[in-house]
């Protein structure tokens, strides 16, 4: 678009109007022309002028205004034209008058096309009468209208559009406005469809019922919580009844709904009783809003209702608790009492008033509650009393009291504060009992305690007991009698039926587990053993089952009777009579023959001992019968027998001769004598079996106790990881708030810790088997700590933790590994070094011995000169053993720990010039100069011997490795860690890195000739660093490398001038060393 500058001059347009204004003027003139004075003339010529001029300046204001308005034009076409939105210019009947390039786009034809068309024709037929109904709106109204239709085109997917159309002020168009919202559609299509998506799954899994029902009582949505709750299998069976005809409300309990949501339009928190579908009564707490359309008439009501039936029984049973509990104060065997805080008594009940011998209560109030302690046991009344104010209860305290008539009994008492609403205590409430007869009750249950424990240890039958798996936890030392195995052989090693024998193994343990399915009670289960010798023991089993508060099975408790004796005895029975008549006299359990009426004919002596009866005893009672305790017991008997044909194992209570009652297992069988139908009866005595598992019980208790014993932490886990129980000390958990029992691990424990919890959790419930894991974790009080766990599935949902601290065994098993890695390594290192020193003995060993053998055989053709020779190279050769050696038992003393240390303070000055007078000698042979640089007050806490031998040597060292003509320079000098650092610095041949790295290796060959072919074992450098390190103190060096031009001879080095002395190593450099140590000032060390 070409827009005009509003800039431009004047175009020759203005130049010809006034070209012809001027030539109309002067027409004018001609005709009319007045004869005016000069000075009129002068003045209307002025006027004229001034006129041209505002013409003029309204000429080109006037073709500025029609340049804008042409570019405002064209601005508004170019708008109008290309904007997104679609413009048209409707008639009264739908006629395109006019309409821009993007609403031609929507219509998908040219725009030349689509004038003089009607609109309609391209709207949907679903939508056009929303588009007739528009138009006429727009039409008849002022205000602008909206709508929404649909736009088809051929061979084109519909669009969505928004028409916002308005009248034109002549009334005859109007201007409408379209807007493609395809994509907006489409969009909040999808948002919808995942909001109802998501208001389903919500709807469905919510934890209280929702429901929709309408005024008529018919259900229209239910989720799956309320059809739960209401017992029905499913929402279609729940929608089938109406809520008040045959429903889940009563006609009067929907009609108290149906006033109070009607008068408000919501009701909240209505508790009322329904009935499910089996007619039983559930209590909810319903809330419900009336959905209403807009006239105000109800078309639904939406709810939510909470099951409260616990609650509801929760409520009677506190209720029913309260009246208990006023009947249990009032009709209490203990005496009860309420006292204020300085321990007057101002309640009692009617046992605590008898109890202390007072006839009437208001003679017991008012008194001091301390005052009726006896006076000896006031001390020990004080020390609980103490514990009373601290913790705010007292449990058990047992002490002496006093009557009001001056009598004592021993009372046990029982205490706790009672605190107001806003947790400050009011009063003490006391409970107490006479104890005294239970005192010596104790004293009398301990000696029978001891009796049942040596009669268990010395009792036939073996007790034991075995987890869910059949693996045994305990049994009892008469194992070793039965089967030949101690005790610990058998707990945590064999599984019952390890012992069966292996041809009925399989079939006897699918019988045992079968029970153990069913957690159901046995006896005389019959199983054959292999005894530890290999013969056979049959065993008569009984076994009850032990199960948690959730009645899941934890194991099971019994006792196996060694019934061998009395399997044979039948069998010998079956084949014999007389081999019947002495096992029936001589087994030790009770037989008894009678007829088929109860007359006694035959019975053993096993029948008599446990009802201390004699024989003329049984003759004179003549009838079976008149051995039970209850004669009821004997019809069921006779029931069972007459409708099994036998009773085996049946619990009966049989009368004594005292006419107690012990407990005994009835078996009862048809046999024959002389084809006379007789009935025999076994009877065992199971009273000390009854004892026995009561002691089980006792036994198990105690194991619990020794439990909470343990150190291990044990905590107990859902398959949320949720803390349900835990045994474990404050200072030993992580987190240290009051209690973590219901709190998620994953909320309290780092995140790291929560995902191994949490996959262990997982595992383990999948696998069913124990997962054992270590971990490290943070302590506020220990800092890092190491546990070893143990993780076993106690339920379906649940995991039981035992967690140990092997912190200090993770320690020590480091140290462990470090010293084992320390003495591997100075082993390798001995080995090595040894290996070296054999070397180096060899060598001088072999020339040594090659002399001698020279001497030996050619004495006699060698000048003196040459035996003089060859006496000297022999006399060096011995030398430098002898140093070797010498060395040699140096370090291997050191190591042994038999070089004497005696540290004393000493002056170092005469320690270091003596040490130097030893080696002057050598080091005049080379003329090597020796300078020192002592300060006279440095005194040194060291050995002087030991302290000698390393200056020495590092002496004799740089004199050995420093050509002739060289310096060494020997100084000391205070350090600011208390210690006296000397240096030795020599102008000798230097050390390459590699040499100074392996320096002070055991395992690695470092000697080296001198520069005049002295020897060199390496050794001394090694027992001057563990001198030094004896003492404290550190031995290092330092070598500087000079480049030497290459390739002289070694000899000639020895010549060079000062600057440039040294031998040629095999490098072509030379340079120096210095060695530095340290030794501790003049106070001791403790290393």
């Amino acid at each position: 678009m070409k827009i005009k500058s509003p800039n431009a001059k004047p175009t020759t347009q203005s130049t010809n109007i006034r070209q012809k204004a001027e030539s109309l003027l002067k027409e004018k003139s001609l005709a009319t022309a007045p004869q005016l004075p000069e000075a009129d003339t002068q003045k209307l010529i002025h006027e004229l002028q001034v006129h041209q001029i505002e013409l003029e300046l309204q000429n080109e204001e006037l073709i500025l205004a029609n340049i804008r308005a042409e570019n405002a034009t064209l601005k508004f076409t170019e708008l109008y034209d290309f904007a997104p939105t679609g413009y048209f210019t409707l008639s009264k009947n739908g006629e395109i008058l006019g309409l821009n390039l993007s609403g031609a786009k929507m219509l998908g034809k040219k725009r030349a096309q689509l004038t003089n068309n009607m609109f309609g024709f391209f709207v949907s037929g679903n939508t056009k009468p929303i588009f007739n109904l528009f138009l006429r709106q727009v039409f008849n109204g002022k205000t602008k209208e909206t709508c929404e239709v649909t736009l088809s085109m051929h061979d084109e997917p519909p669009i969505y559009v928004q028409l916002s159309g308005v009248v034109t002020e002549s009334g005859k168009q109007c201007l409408i406005s379209l807007v493609d919202i395809t994509e907006h559609n489409r969009v909040e299509q999808e948002r919808l469809e995942s909001s109802e998506e998501r208001y389903r799954i919500l709807y469905e899994n919510a934890k209280i019922g929702l429901y929709r029902t309408t005024p008529d009582g018919t259900i229209v949505l239910a989720n799956r919580a309320l059809v739960k709750m209401l017992g029905y299998p499913s929402f279609d069976e729940l929608a089938k009844i109406n809520v008040e005809h045959g429903g889940f409300e009563t006609p009067y309990q929907r009609k108290v709904f149906l006033d109070k949501v009607e008068q408000t339009g919501e009701i909240e928190n209505f508790e009322t009783t329904w009935i499910r579908q089996d007619r039983t009564p559930v209590y909810v707490r319903e809330s419900a809003r009336a959905i209403r359309d807009a006239n105000g008439n109800t078309l639904y009501y939406d709810g939510t209702v909470e099951d409260i039936t616990k609650r509801k029984q929760a409520e009677e049973a506190l209720i029913e608790s309260e009246e208990k509990y006023r009947a249990l104060f009032e009709t209490s065997l203990y005496g009860i009492s309420l006292l204020d805080l300085n321990g007057k008594i101002i309640f009692a009940n009617k046992q605590v008033v008898k109890l202390f011998g007072y006839n009437q209560a208001s003679e017991f109030i008012g008194l001091n509650g301390f005052g009726l302690i006896h006076p000896e046991d006031k001390p020990k009344m004080d020390l609980y009393f103490k514990e009373f104010i601290t913790t705010g209860v007292i449990a058990n305290c047992e002490v002496r009291s006093l009557k009001k008539d001056g009598s004592e009994f021993i009372g046990e008492y029982s205490a706790t504060i009672i605190k107001n609403a806003n947790g400050d205590p009011v009063y003490m409430m006391d409970v107490v009992r006479d104890i005294t007869e239970h005192k010596r009750a104790e004293e009398a249950l301990k000696k029978s305690e001891l009796r049942f424990e040596q009669i268990s240890e010395n009792a036939q039958e073996s007790i034991w007991e075995v987890d869910s798996n059949g693996l045994y936890t305990y049994i009892s030392p008469v194992i070793k009698e039965l089967l030949g195995y101690e005790a610990e052989e058998i707990i945590g090693h064999k599984y019952f039926y390890d012992l069966f024998e292996p041809e009925s193994k399989e079939v006897m343990k699918q019988r045992a587990i079968g029970a153990f399915a069913r957690k159901e009670c046995f006896r005389n289960f019959i199983n054959c053993n292999i005894h530890k010798d290999g013969r056979k023991v049959i065993l008569s089993t009984s076994g009850v089952p032990i199960l948690d508060k959730e009645n899941t099975l934890i194991g099971y408790r019994g006792v196996d009777i060694d019934i061998t004796e009395r399997i044979h005895a039948e069998e010998l029975l079956k084949s014999s009579e007389e081999q019947y008549r002495t096992l029936f006299e001589h087994i030790h359990i009770g037989i008894g023959v009678s007829d088929m009426t109860g007359k006694i004919i035959a019975f053993n002596d096993a029948m008599l001992k446990p009802g201390g009866y004699s024989r003329d005893d049984i003759i004179r009672l003549g009838s079976l019968q008149n051995l039970y305790y209850n004669l009821s017991d004997r019809e069921a008997v006779i029931s069972l027998m007459n409708e099994k044909g036998f009773v085996n194992q049946h619990p009966i209570k049989f009368k004594r001769k005292d006419g107690s009652s012990y407990d005994t297992l009835l078996s009862l069988s048809l046999i024959y004598f002389d084809n006379q139908p007789r009935i025999q009866a076994l009877v065992e005595d199971i009273t000390e079996r009854k004892q026995t598992e009561e002691a089980l019980i006792d036994s198990e208790n105690r194991a619990r106790a020794i439990i909470d014993a343990i150190p291990d932490l044990i905590f107990r886990l859902n398959k949320q990881g949720v803390y349900i129980d835990y045994k474990a000390a404050k200072e030993d958990l992580a987190y240290q708030a009051e209690s973590i029992i219901g709190k998620r691990n994953r909320d309290m424990m780092p995140p790291d810790f929560a995902d191994l919890i949490d996959e262990k959790i997982k595992l383990t419930l999948q696998t069913r088997q124990m997962q054992v894991f270590e971990y490290q974790l943070p302590l506020p009080q220990k800092g890092v700590c190491e546990y070893e766990a143990r993780m076993v599935c106690s339920r379906p949902d649940e995991v039981i933790v035992i967690v140990r601290d092997v912190t200090e065994r993770k320690k020590a098993e480091a140290e462990i590994k470090r010293i084992n890695e320390k003495l591997i390594k100075l082993n390798t290192e001995k080995d090595k070094f040894f290996s070296l020193i054999a070397h180096d003995l060899r060598g001088p060993f072999n020339g040594f011995l090659g002399l001698t053998q020279l001497l030996a055989e050619y004495t006699n053709d060698l000048t003196k000169v040459e035996i003089q020779k060859i006496s000297l190279s022999m006399r060096d050769s011995a030398t430098n053993l002898f140093r070797l050696l010498e060395n040699l038992l140096h370090w291997a003393r050191m190591q042994q720990g038999l070089i004497p240390f005696n540290p004393k303070v000493l002056k170092l000055l005469p320690v270091a010039n003596e040490s130097i007078e030893m080696q002057l000698e050598s080091a005049k042979i080379k003329d090597i100069e020796i300078i020192t640089d002592f300060p006279a007050d440095i005194s040194v806490f060291a050995d002087s011997d030991l302290l000698q031998t390393v200056i020495r040597n590092l002496i004799s060292n740089a004199i050995k490795f420093t050509p002739i003509g060289g310096k060494i320079h020997i100084s000391a000098k205070t350090g600011s860690d208390k210690t006296v650092e000397i240096s030795i610095s020599d102008t000798g041949i230097g050390m390459d890195k590699e040499m100074m790295d392996n320096l002070f290796r055991l395992d690695v060959q470092t000697n080296r000739k001198g520069t005049e072919g002295e020897p060199s074992t390496g050794l001394g450098l090694l027992l001057c660093k563990e001198f030094i390190e004896k003492h404290g103190g550190k031995l290092w060096v330092e070598s500087e490398e000079k480049n030497l031009p290459a390739g002289l001879p070694a000899a000639c080095l020895a010549r060079l001038p000062a600057d440039r002395q040294g031998r040629q190593d095999r490098h072509g450099k030379a340079g120096g060393s210095t060695f530095y140590f340290t030794i501790p000032l003049n106070t001791k060390y403790y290393g």
